[in-house]
Formats: C-alpha cells, structure tokens, sequence
C-alpha cells in the first residue's frame, strides 16, 4: 500500500536502505492509511528522529540525547552518517 511522506518547507530527509532520517529545521508527516486512525491521521517525526520504512514505525528515542548512537543504535541498526542539513548547499535555478 501507499506511504505518503510531507515535508515542510526547511525539512529534509535522508532515506538509507530502509529508514530514513529527518534533517532540517521543521517536521515531517507520516501517513500510512494501514495504521492510522481517525484521532491520528499522521504520524509527525520532528528533526533527527527515525522510520523504519519497511516495518512502517518509528524507530528509538524521540529526543536526540536518549541513547548513544541515536535511535538506529538503540533499533540495533548501524547509524547513519553524520549530515548537517546547514552545511548542505542548494543550487537555486
């Protein structure tokens, strides 16, 4: 079935195998018609969090400082590389 996946304006993510991370200043929107419900129709994933995009979940901790690694280490998962969503540079056409 259908993922949809909304990003607001200064958010980004990073997909790697079958995960992704969100990079960014804002957050992104989840939205599986599978698991939702009507009181939660989106799952939101604020800056460094983690989806596991094949068991459809979050992955780990929410906050950035709960467990060494991020949340791929805590999932068992090895980490993603280090991105700094300020240093990436934009061509604007």
């Amino acid at each position: 079935h259908v993922l949809g996946i909304g990003l607001d304006e200064s958010a980004a993510i990073v997909v790697q195998h079958e995960r992704l991370r969100v990079l960014g200043g804002a957050n992104v929107a989840i939205y599986d018609h599978a698991s939702m419900t009507d009181e939660h129709p989106y799952l939101v994933l604020k800056p460094g969090d983690e989806y596991d995009l094949r068991e459809r979940e979050k992955i780990g901790p929410t906050d950035p400082g709960e467990g060494e690694g991020g949340p791929s280490a805590s999932a068992g998962l090895p980490p993603f590389p280090d991105f700094n969503a300020n240093d990436t540079k934009i061509a604007k056409r």
